[in-house]
């Protein structure tokens, strides 16, 4: 059958997305990254107490954005932060990335190869920590997205909410 034909067919029979796209997605990946830290070396995952303790040190104390202002205030954040310029991950993780960000663009009804991922910062929670709700802010002109990545440590609790347009996930 002639390409061009079987590929118009194909578009014809395909069902139409009826739902409307997600404002937000989740999953899981088994893949461990490979992480390097300026300062400690090599991350071995998931996290050990000791490596959560030592990546605090390292860090600063992590705030957040009321407009223009940026605040520094426990009461609302508590957590640490590392530059992006002080993690590399490794190859075969960035690999890995690319492909979550291929779900989370079929998730989101983007195009694909639209969304890029850019590093902004490594935050680290320990016991007690956490950030109130929150709205995010655009981070980098054309933003239109913020990717979390929890990476495995021991831990209890801990939720992640996100509404948008009166919807919750």
């Amino acid at each position: 059958m002639d390409t061009t034909i079987e590929s118009e067919l194909t578009k014809a029979f395909t069902p139409a997305r009826t739902e409307q796209p997600s404002f937000a997605t989740s999953g899981m990946v088994e893949a461990l990254p490979e992480l390097h830290v300026a300062g400690l070396g090599d991350v071995i995952l998931p996290f050990r107490p000791s490596t959560l303790s030592k990546l605090a040190c390292l860090g600063t104390q992590a705030p957040y954005g009321r407009g223009e202002d940026t605040i520094y205030d426990e009461r609302v954040r508590r957590a640490c932060q590392l530059p992006a310029d002080a993690c590399e991950f490794s190859n075969a993780w960035k690999a890995e990335l690319a492909r979550i960000i291929a779900l989370v663009e079929a998730d989101l009804g983007v195009s694909s190869g639209l969304l890029v991922p850019d590093l902004y910062k490594l935050l680290v929670y320990e016991t007690g920590g956490f950030f109130l709700p929150h709205r995010d802010t655009e981070k980098a002109p054309g933003m239109v997205a913020t990717l979390i990545i929890a990476l495995p440590s021991p831990h209890e609790g801990g939720s992640l909410r996100v509404s948008h347009d009166g919807r919750d996930r």
